[in-house]
């Protein structure tokens, strides 16, 4: 018998001090036996205390209820859930990376067969990560069935499709006593490697709205990838030439899919591959300055795809003796290699500040390290998994991903600027103790459990992450005899749930977004007073009803309503129905009682102020001591200067130790939170909907000449006018060649400007299919006409021709180029560019450019 069923749960409590904290607990976290968050605890603290030993269940059971007291420590939040339920078949661990088929992984049955995985894994609440760069890119040809394959970006559209149907539920609020509040919302990290032909396609994918909704986008930049970009940022710094900038290119590949062992031994790991000898394709050879920019401008107009660095997480992953990382979770705070999982959990800091409020209380931030670290070691026993390889791998590696959360509320209670110099200190200290505690006890669980079964003492001393983190030698050396048991320790997860159920304090290691703020939480029923005013978009409706009206929110058109009790409802495509809730965060809380809080003070810094370089900073001085990788969103303004925005992925790269940036541009796409006040941005561009020219247009006509070959080729160019005298359209009429080499490059530009502005998919493939019946400089005007009646800026078209290398004076490029630039207003700073002579702002001025300081100019 069981002896934690005859044990009664300690006298210790703790009470919600915030109404929206505990509507969390109870559609998120409450199961039906739970009449409050102690009886959440208790449930959870027997459960994963009986794979102790009998005679140790009950003490194990006692400090695990201890330890999530007061929100001391919060595990993840599929084990709040899950953990001592009926529900059997669910999962405890919050996300993992997929499993690869053994053998063909490219073929339709090897993708399939990844889908399965994809499928049962979102069935079980869990959240899914994969590389795609398995995958044969788009046109290769399938010898058995004689066709071309659709590439990576097509197959993904059907793990996403899959992910919208196993996750939607009914839509309709569950009478049955046993349901859940909320179900998982099938959250996906998709990944490709920046070598991979599709890598194009992939980057541009979510430059529309709507397309792979489910998945959050990250391209894998490899170490040599990286170097290259830096040399070209050096170049541009020192002044050097466009021509010179252009040399340096990067190869898209993909193994010779003819090749004998192809089937057998394709892993996804293009350099393995070529180590071996093995052959591959290229595809195509791009510049990596244009590559560079396709990157962030899709990031810097879409906050996707972010950037993953998983070389560098190879490298600080101590078991890489044993397998390799290929991809990461969600929010990509855990990088792993195939068939992992993320057994997580957080200390949260607002509970481990001393009495004076001066600093940390260091021994007890020690103690429950220790205690999460046992906890978390548990749950690879504990839980079920949805596939026999995710519970293998839990078995047989024993990962734990130990993180933080609250970290700037507890600089706010202790009145200390976030990434300051005192602050940096603290958090030095903070990830001294923590780190060693956590590593410490895995040694000693080793020595009392056993070391993980895939450890190898000898190789596992030598990772080069124990000088990182200054591990002594006297732990090395007690590794070395005993191993360790974990195979993985850190992560900073983003907390977002778990920071609003412990009274909401700041997520991970997040700045706090602001003292109070609006959060849109997503309503997993309609709730009965708006029963009636609300469009079923469940089924695909998308209409205006009494209640619920047409609004734009960041580049996305949602359905906003007012209920009758003030509730601001919104319905958008990828989330369904939220609603909007003030929220204070607990630091403010607390302050405000003893009357201690100044919102002008110093140190009352929140993200929007914060600058870019103290975000990095601060993430760089976390990242240090994590093995695993850290989530975290970089908040810039929406007028802030793309060329600085790049700055903010090459700096972080530079620091050595960060693996993964997210950034986030105000205004660009819905957010999950936002101001109590919104501020009004103006947007760069409106992108238009509607590709038809303005009934108040006029046409001109210019003639362009080549006065290089004494002015006998032509081109006719009919140029479109609105009621400003904006160009809104351009066609030509020319019997002059274009060299076929330029014009497919700069319709591939064009085209991917489009995709990265966001014009409508229908209007980009249709150009696209009539460029290939066009002559080389009808198609380029084609390309440009699209541009201009979707509301390109000019600047910004005439930015992507100039990129077109080796352009002679007699080319429709230069010429169309030159006549473009004329209609740029004198003043408008040429983005991306400084003067190679003193460095200054270059701006236009009569369709040239001008350094504002040193007056040097060239003209297009």
């Amino acid at each position: 018998m069981n002896t934690l069923d005859f044990l009664s749960r300690p006298t210790a409590e703790t009470h919600f001090e915030d109404s929206f904290s505990e509507e969390v607990w109870r559609t998120t976290y409450k199961d039906y036996h739970d009449k409050d968050i102690n009886d959440t605890f208790w449930r959870v603290s027997k459960a994963i205390a009986s794979v102790e030993k009998p005679e140790l269940q009950n003490e194990w059971a006692e400090k695990f209820y201890d330890m999530m007291t007061d929100f001391k420590v919060v595990p993840g939040g599929r084990i709040l859930a899950n953990a001592g339920t009926e529900f059997k078949g669910t999962t405890l661990v919050n996300c993992f990376t997929s499993p690869e088929p053994k053998y063909d992984a490219d073929s339709i049955e090897g993708i399939l067969e990844k889908l399965k995985y994809q499928a049962l894994t979102l069935k079980s609440e869990g959240g899914y990560g994969a590389n795609f760069s398995r995958i044969r890119p788009r046109g290769s040809f399938i010898n058995g069935i004689g066709v071309e394959t659709p590439g990576v970006v097509k197959f993904m559209e059907l793990f996403d499709k899959c992910s919208e149907i196993i996750t939607s539920g009914s839509g309709i609020k569950s009478s049955h006593r046993k349901a859940k509040g909320k179900i998982r919302k099938g959250a996906m990290m998709g990944i490709l490697d920046v070598w991979h032909p599709d890598i194009i396609e992939f980057i541009t994918a979510k430059q529309n709205s709507g397309k792979l909704t489910k998945f959050n986008l990250s391209v894998n930049c490899t170490d040599e990838f990286m170097k290259k970009v830096i040399e070209v940022d050096n170049l541009k710094r020192n002044g050097s030439s466009q021509e010179k900038i252009d040399k340096i290119v990067w190869n898209l590949v993909f193994p010779d899919i003819t090749f004998k062992k192809y089937k057998e031994e394709w892993d996804g790991n293009i350099r393995l591959w070529e180590e071996k000898g093995y052959p591959i394709k290229i595809y195509k050879t791009v510049k990596v300055s244009w590559l560079w920019n396709l990157i962030t401008q899709s990031t810097y107009n879409r906050n996707e795809p972010g950037l993953v660095f998983l070389d560098r997480a190879n490298r600080t992953y101590t078991a890489n003796y044993v397998s390799t990382v290929t991809a990461s979770n969600p929010c990509q705070e855990q990088t792993m290699p195939d068939s992992s999982a993320c057994d997580l959990g957080s200390l949260n800091l607002t509970q481990f500040i001393n009495e004076g409020r001066t600093d940390f209380d260091y021994h007890k931030i020690s103690k429950y390290a220790k205690y999460l670290v046992r906890f978390l070691d548990n749950i690879n026993d504990y839980s079920n998994a949805p596939l026999k390889e995710y519970k293998d791998t839990m078995l047989n590696m024993r990962r734990i991903g130990c993180g933080l959360m609250g970290w700037a509320s507890s600089l706010f209670l202790m009145r200390i600027r976030f990434a300051s110099e005192k602050a940096k200190k603290i958090q030095q200290k903070l990830m001294r103790t923590f780190t060693h505690a956590v590593i410490e006890e895995s040694i000693l669980l080793a020595e009392i459990k056993g070391k993980f079964p895939l450890c190898d003492p000898e190789k596992h001393v030598l990772s080069t992450f124990w000088d990182n983190i200054d591990l002594s030698e006297e732990l090395r050396n007690r590794m070395k005899k005993y191993g360790i048991r974990n195979s993985s320790y850190f992560s900073m997860q983003p907390t977002g749930n778990s920071s609003v159920l412990a009274q909401i304090v700041s997520g991970g290691i997040e700045p706090i977004f602001l003292p109070e703020y609006i959060r849109t939480v997503i309503v997993t029923s309609t709730p009965e007073c708006i029963q009636n005013v609300t469009p079923h978009w469940e089924q695909g409706e998308w209409k205006e009803t009494e209640m619920f009206k047409f609004a734009q929110e960041g580049d996305e058109q949602i359905l906003k309503g007012i209920a009758p009790d003030g509730t601001i409802y919104k319905i958008d495509k990828n989330r369904g129905l939220t609603k909007e809730i003030l929220c204070q965060d607990y630091a403010v809380r607390y302050l405000s009682k003893l009357k201690q809080w100044d919102k002008d003070a110093n140190w009352a810094v929140t993200t929007e102020i914060l600058s870019v370089k103290e975000h990095i900073n601060d993430l760089a001085g976390f990242t240090k001591w994590i093995d695993a990788s850290a989530s975290k969103t970089i908040n810039v303004p929406n007028d802030y200067p793309f060329d600085d925005f790049q700055k903010v992925y090459l700096d972080a790269y530079k620091t050595g130790f960060i693996k993964g940036v997210t950034t986030y541009r105000q205004g660009s796409m819905t957010s999950v939170l936002s101001a109590v006040e919104q501020s009004k941005t103006e947007e760069e561009e409106i992108i238009k909907e509607d590709a038809k020219l303005p009934d108040s247009s006029h046409a001109e006509l210019k003639i362009l000449r080549d006065h290089e070959n004494g002015g006998k080729r032509k081109w006719y160019v009919t140029i479109i006018l609105n009621e400003n005298s904006a160009p809104v359209g351009l066609f030509v009429q020319t019997n002059a060649q274009e060299k076929t080499v330029i014009a497919n490059d700069a319709v591939e530009r064009l085209i991917s400007l489009a995709k990265v502005k966001g014009i409508p998919e229908k209007f980009v493939s249709s150009t696209v299919e009539k460029c290939s019946q066009d002559s080389n400089s009808t198609k380029i005007a084609r390309a440009i006409g699209l541009l201009l009646r979707h509301g390109v800026k000019i600047k910004n078209i005439v930015a992507t021709l100039d990129m077109i290398g080796n352009l002679s004076f007699g080319s429709f490029v230069f010429q169309v180029k030159k006549l473009l630039a004329s209609f740029i207003h004198d003043g408008e700073t040429v983005d991306g560019e400084i003067c190679p002579n003193c460095g200054g702002k270059i701006i236009y001025e009569s369709g040239c450019h001008r350094c504002v300081n040193c007056g040097n100019s060239k003209c297009s």
